[in-house]
């Protein structure tokens, strides 16, 4: 679920190392890394093992602060490492009335996306078997009925463009990702008919992530199969490794023309999840993913994510089971596109990781409304870490962990602040300004709801330093070439995209799953936010100067009698609109907008908004004829016309924001 921010204006339309730390020993027939000068060498050597009781301890340290201050009730963490599980913890409770603690054996958590793994783990194999090419154009494999259009573009989807994120698709996710009653779960096939995403750049350029492209994988090697996709994964992955406690089924009553429904026992054994009022724990209804199962279905234990961590560690082979071979392995540690150096990226599917001390994780988070899960594993150490909660607060946790644990045991002390440079203060023109994700609905009410969030930027500090801000607010100094910087307190790094001039035009974020496009003003909340206040306050005028007008008996031609009155329709539809949207306020209900998008009140708020800028254009149209003949004033002409112009004005920019489609 994207963040939702709104504001008074939008109503007129709307995320410790300790202090001494031992000397690296030298392996035999390996060197001793050189370190700079005053700078420590880690805690422990990449060939040392974490220290079981002090990792343990640790932890629970983390884990216990997290839940307090981040109001969390129930977490559970898996650590494997050299092939054996470190650390197995369960934290908090599962359910309420009667209170259930978490049992990392027992207790099955939703894991949103991580579910892609299974999923890009199932396309290999296909590519394995040479049944499906990952060059090969995804309508290759799909039936009349689903394949994609071309929608003018030259390029078709491939199958590695589904793994990359790099599909061309726009985001959709309201309404239909995420379902909170069985009844409107449909069949994965169903789904992506209805709800197939436009098009909106060529395949293979940048990774923007997609729901839909998941989906639309696990599709097809369900196809091939002849089945289920939870059966196919079932066969393929899960029984092999022995996860018996890992489902892609969920709990709903069972349907003809649904896969069959999670097994009562398991269904028994599902946390529950929570929403934190401000005051206590709220234990909130089933979330249901069936639809796209391959995106985000899967349930499962800190148990069974250990033993698939392990799996995942010995290149695709646990014990004497082998899920995929060398060169599945290899992929899955292979970012598709060319990123810059330093930057992650996605291998085969699986989320690249920059870790302190420099080391790469591969893996994936996933989040639904109440569960928020993190899985990566790092090869150079040998080192796997899970962590997943069970509320909506519980977010943070789960990416700051293996960053925490890596920093603490395996990475040097950070680097000193680094200075800002003071020509970047000179050229603030050429990266200044507002940026939108790339991953985003393109049109209709979904596209409105996601502006009115807000835009991201990028601004340039007095002393030299360039401060980005998505969600999350980082801070750059110039490295190197034009258009690269170095996080200032980190190893992170920045490259912008510019054009011919130099002026910067996108850059793809550190995590890789996103890029930020350069916009301009118009689809900023600021001049949103001023002409929505300049349209309240024509339409306040405008009914004191219609109230003075009768009051006074003030002469009017016919033309401007009709154009009075019709101004004062206009008028009250805007105000109306503002009502309408301050009732449905999404910060009121940001678990509501997912379920039952677009609702109500924004469909009034947007069908009120249609009707008066419908009727604004109607008045600019006939502006000519309330200046013609006597009536009016003039500095009566004169404030109808500015009103009418600001009225349409508001229509327009509503328009473009796609805030004028109820039915959309």
């Amino acid at each position: 679920m994207r963040s939702l921010k709104t504001s008074f204006l939008a109503c007129a339309m709307i995320a410790a190392a300790g202090p001494v730390r031992a000397q690296a020993p030298q392996v035999p027939g390996r060197p001793t890394p050189t370190l700079p000068a005053g700078v420590r060498s880690p805690k422990l050597a990449v060939t040392q093992p974490l220290p079981a009781q002090d990792l343990a301890a640790f932890v629970d340290g983390v884990i216990a602060e997290a839940m307090a201050s981040d109001h969390i009730a129930g977490a559970a963490v898996a650590i494997v490492q050299d092939g054996r599980i470190l650390l197995l913890r369960g934290y908090g409770v599962s359910h309420l009335d009667p209170s259930r603690a978490v049992d990392p054996q027992r207790t099955l958590f939703q894991v949103g996306s991580l579910s892609k793994t299974f999923t890009w783990i199932a396309v290999m194999k296909e590519v394995e078997r040479r049944r499906l090419r990952l060059e090969a154009p995804v309508n290759d494999y799909l039936p009349d009925d689903l394949k994609i259009p071309a929608q003018g573009f030259r390029k078709p989807i491939r199958v590695i463009d589904l793994m990359s994120h790099a599909a061309g698709f726009e985001d959709s996710a309201y309404g239909h990702l995420i379902v909170d009653k069985p009844e409107r779960i449909v069949d994965v096939a169903d789904y992506l008919k209805r709800h197939r995403p436009r098009r909106v750049r060529e395949p293979g350029l940048a990774s923007n992530y997609s729901n839909y492209g998941a989906n639309l994988a696990g599709y097809i090697v369900a196809r091939l199969n002849g089945t289920s996709y939870q059966a196919l994964i079932e066969r393929e992955i899960l029984r092999p490794l022995g996860l018996a406690d890992t489902s892609f089924r969920e709990a709903y009553p069972a349907r003809a023309d649904l896969p069959s429904p999670m097994p009562p026992a398991l269904t028994a054994r599902l946390s529950t999840g929570f929403e934190w009022s401000g005051a206590r724990f709220t234990p909130a209804g089933r979330e249901y993913m069936t639809q796209g199962a391959p995106a985000g279905a899967a349930s499962m234990t800190a148990a069974d994510a250990a033993r698939y961590m392990l799996m995942q560690l010995g290149d695709g082979t646990l014990g004497d089971v082998t899920i995929y071979g060398a060169a599945t392995a290899r992929a899955f540690r292979t970012p598709i596109l060319d990123m810059p150096e330093g930057f992650n990226g996605w291998a085969h599917g699986f989320a690249v990781t920059r870790l302190p001390g420099g080391f790469r994780g591969y893996g994936h988070s996933g989040a639904t409304q109440f569960f928020f899960t993190n899985l990566v594993v790092v090869p150079q150490l040998r080192l796997g870490v899970f962590v997943t909660t069970n509320t909506s607060t519980g977010r943070s946790i789960g990416q700051r962990l293996p960053r925490l644990i890596t920093g603490r045991y395996y990475a040097a002390p950070k680097a000193i602040e680094r200075p800002g440079d003071p020509t970047l203060v000179r050229n603030a023109a050429r990266y200044a300004g507002a940026y939108l994700t790339a991953r985003r609905p393109y049109h209709g009410l979904e596209k409105f709801v996601e502006l009115m969030g807000g835009t991201g930027s990028v601004a340039v500090t007095g002393d030299g330093r360039l401060v980005t801000s998505y969600g999350v607010v980082q801070t750059w100094v110039p490295a190197g070439a034009p258009g690269q910087f170095l996080a200032s307190d980190g190893d992170d790094r920045l490259v912008f995209q510019l054009d011919k001039t130099g002026r910067a035009v996108s850059f793809p974020t550190p995590s890789g799953n996103q890029t930020m496009e350069r916009v301009s003003p118009i689809w900023t909340r600021a001049v949103f936010d001023r002409v929505a206040a300049l349209a309240m306050f024509a339409a306040a005028t405008t009914w004191i100067v219609a109230a003075a007008r009768i009051a006074r008996g003030q002469p009017a031609t016919r033309a401007q009698a009709i154009a009075g009155a019709a101004s004062l329709v206009v008028s009250t539809l805007w105000v109306s609109a503002a009502v309408a949207t301050w009732t449905w306020r999404p910060e009121a209900d940001s678990v509501g907008i997912m379920y039952r998008f677009p609702g109500p009140w924004l469909a009034t708020a947007s069908s009120l908004a249609l009707l008066a800028t419908v009727g604004a254009a109607g008045l600019t149209i006939g502006l000519p004829m309330t200046w013609r003949g006597g009536g009016w004033p003039i500095w009566r002409r004169a404030v109808h016309s500015a009103s009418t112009l600001v009225f349409l004005a508001l229509g327009v920019l509503v328009g473009l924001w796609g805030g004028l489609l109820p039915w959309r």
